[in-house]
């Protein structure tokens, strides 16, 4: 069995900028090409949604695409599409610009060269992390999988289905439709 070389943050920062999408879990590069545009809107729609409602009940911020170095070993570095954190963890300090430890809730939007496998080590890491919530948007059935740390199960939502996060974000929702649909 060939032996595969672990990669840290170090090595990351020290790759060409040519536009593709890379991530390190566990030391294991993950490479993506970049995001198209539908997958961008739908990141974009989810951000719209949680954004304002954030800001105007002073939760914390909502960012796309922000950096998190969710262990010190530097061997995990992840960058959720959409991720919230919370107005408590705001002030932390961060490592090298990017924030330490997992967001309090990490949004992924699966792409055509995700693998389930990735997704699944990334939820695991993400809760290890310090992570409350993990929600996994699957564009083509048009579901979302919400995961709850601490045991609390997993649940899915489809587009006839109003999302809310009441341990999040108590009052807000949104139809799900609404994410898929311009």
């Amino acid at each position: 069995m060939p032996v595969k070389t672990l990669l840290t943050l170090d090595d990351l920062e020290t790759m060409p900028d040519d536009a593709m999408h890379r991530e390190l879990l566990h030391g294991a590069l993950i490479e993506m090409p970049p995001a198209r545009s539908d997958h961008s809107d739908l990141a974009y729609r989810i951000h719209a949604s949680l954004a304002p409602f954030v800001a105007a009940h002073r939760l914390g911020r909502v960012y796309i695409e922000a950096g998190y170095k969710l262990f010190e070993d530097k061997q995990t570095w992840l960058q959720p599409d959409v991720s919230w954190v919370s107005a408590a963890r705001l002030a932390a300090p961060r490592v090298n610009g990017y924030f330490f430890g997992a967001p309090d809730l990490a949004i992924e939007i699966v792409s055509p060269s995700d693998l389930a496998t990735d997704l699944d080590r990334k939820v695991k890491a993400y809760f290890s992390a310090g992570a409350e919530a993990v929600w996994i948007v699957y564009p083509d059935t048009r579901n979302i999988h919400l995961f709850e740390f601490g045991g609390k199960g997993s649940q899915i939502r489809t587009t006839g289905a109003i999302l809310t996060a009441p341990d999040l974000f108590p009052g807000w929702e949104a139809p799900v439709i609404e994410f898929f649909e311009d």
